[in-house]
């Protein structure tokens, strides 16, 4: 063929190892056109999602505050994901954290006889919303808000 175009998404759990991805991919293709005398030319997306990265010290005062709203009155804290999350922006300009209200168990049963599975993520087809959990998550965000703003005044 004349050419070639190959398109794709590079995910790392740090900006430095997204750097050093890019880098490798750069010298990886680069060389293979060398190798087949070919030429190669490689174009960056300019809104490359970073990671999702929390502040450390914001992290441990929210999961202390968020504690109190969850049904085992701890924060679980779970493995990091490869997912690209629009927060991530927000999160390189301020502290920020980043919590998931989770779910909870396979079986939800909005009425007798009807039953979803709620451990599928946001970006499933099959996801379904358990909505007796959204009040939770309005009260787990109005306690971090103005227990930050009591945590400010008080300092």
């Amino acid at each position: 063929p004349q050419g070639a175009r190959i398109g794709g998404t590079l995910r790392s759990l740090s900006t430095e190892g997204l750097q050093s991805l890019r880098d490798r991919v750069d010298a990886v293709v680069h060389a293979t056109a060398l190798a087949h005398r070919c030429n190669a030319s490689i174009a960056w997306s300019a809104d490359a999602y970073p990671p999702t990265m929390n502040d450390p010290e914001l992290w441990r005062w929210a999961t202390e505050v968020a504690a109190p709203a969850s049904t085992e009155n701890a924060v679980r804290v779970i493995d990091p994901t490869m997912g690209g999350e629009d927060f991530a922006f927000y999160a390189q300009e301020i502290p920020s954290v980043f919590l998931a209200l989770g779910q909870g168990s396979k079986a939800f049963s909005p009425e007798p006889g009807l039953e979803f599975d709620t451990t599928v993520t946001v970006h499933n087809g099959r996801f379904v919303l358990h909505e007796d959990l959204l009040r939770r998550g309005v009260a787990l965000h109005a306690h971090l808000a103005l227990s930050y703003l009591d945590r400010a005044a008080e300092a």
